[in-house]
């Protein structure tokens, strides 16, 4: 979750700081059509009759990116039942979170722990809006969006 609820003025520029600290340079994490497009955070482009071959392509390649992020995080939670109701309201400790759940998902896989009766796959997109902030006019990301585009297509 962005730490965005309600910012302005200082608190504005310390999220920016979070930003640069967890997604140096050429680092994203790829988002739902629910989140504002920033120089960190990849959506798929619009989708109406204006999208270009290239655009469609590259909405085909991240949506592919997201499933595979979501069906990894699935598996974690049908593991780590408990992550499911976390209420984490310090930013900072998610990624040591995740990373601990990876490593603990990991271990249990080369002692061959089936992960299989686990599993419970449900499909928990809301498409509602998780973040009520804005980090600029979108720019900068529809900038790195389409630097991607490209790469994809070329």
């Amino acid at each position: 979750m962005i730490p965005c609820s309600g910012i302005k003025g200082k608190q504005k520029q310390n999220a920016s700081n979070w930003a640069q600290k967890f997604f140096p340079g050429e680092q994203y994490i790829i988002g739902d059509q629910a989140y504002q497009l920033v120089n960190w955070l990849l959506k798929k482009y619009q989708d109406n009759d204006r999208v270009s071959e290239n655009e469609r392509r590259f909405n085909k390649h991240l949506s592919g990116k997201r499933q595979l992020i979501e069906q990894a995080f699935e598996i974690l939670k049908g593991r780590f039942r408990k992550l499911k109701m976390m209420d984490i309201d310090i930013v900072q400790d998610i990624p040591e979170l995740v990373v601990a759940a990876c490593t603990l998902h990991n271990i249990c896989c080369e002692n061959e722990d089936d992960v299989e009766e686990f599993l419970e796959y449900v499909d928990d997109v809301s498409g509602e809006q998780l973040c009520g902030c804005t980090f600029g006019d979108g720019s900068a990301g529809n900038v790195n969006r389409d630097k991607i585009m490209r790469k994809i297509n070329t």
